[in-house]
């Protein structure tokens, strides 16, 4: 078994130890949805700095394609799911649906008018809340996500060509909106 693996296993047992209120009627939803997307994060840009380490950004996008989606739903529980989307995906399966798209273009706009952007939380007339978070590109993502030729290297390129064939999510500049968060509270 390899060492990333080793680590999402290691990381999935750590999942059931996490501390969501049992009680989601009366629970603070920013506060808990922070705390599962700062979680994480912090998991995957782990497993991305170690399958960096181990074999630079082309091992980096065999643990996204792999990996990448359990570990974005590895603190969800029955009454809490957690995703991520963006306008312009690497993955098909991460497609935005009508409300992401409708935060996503929002978010967009307020980007392109050098306004700040805040997380958003919904509540539907199904008594659902949705909470949104912006994910705003970080310098370690721009061997991936950056300019080809400039940021990614030809052979990056390559991989990320040979794994996702109809990617949209490269031209990214350092702190540019890459996508967003969704974590979902069930009713």
């Amino acid at each position: 078994m390899d060492k990333i693996s080793i680590l999402v296993l290691i990381l999935w047992g750590l999942a059931g130890c996490n501390t969501q209120p049992k009680d989601i009627k009366n629970m603070d939803y920013k506060a808990v949805a922070d705390s599962l997307i700062n979680k994480t994060f912090d998991t995957l840009s782990s497993a991305l700095v170690q399958a960096m380490a181990a074999g630079g950004p082309e091992s980096a996008i065999n643990l996204c394609q792999v990996k990448a989606p359990e570990i974005t739903g590895l603190y969800g529980t029955a009454d809490v799911k957690i995703t991520r989307t963006a306008l312009r995906v690497r993955n098909a399966a991460n497609k935005p649906n009508a409300e992401e798209r409708a935060i996503l273009e929002k978010y967009l706009q307020l980007a392109e008018k050098g306004d700040s952007l805040k997380p958003v939380l919904v509540q539907t007339d199904d008594d659902m809340h949705h909470y949104y978070k912006p994910i705003l590109l970080k310098p370690m993502c721009l061997s991936c996500h950056g300019m080809p030729d400039k940021e990614i290297a030809a052979a990056t390129q390559k991989a990320i060509s040979s794994k996702y064939p109809l990617d949209m999510a490269t031209g990214f500049t350092n702190g540019s909106l890459r996508g967003i968060w969704h974590v979902q509270f069930s009713k």
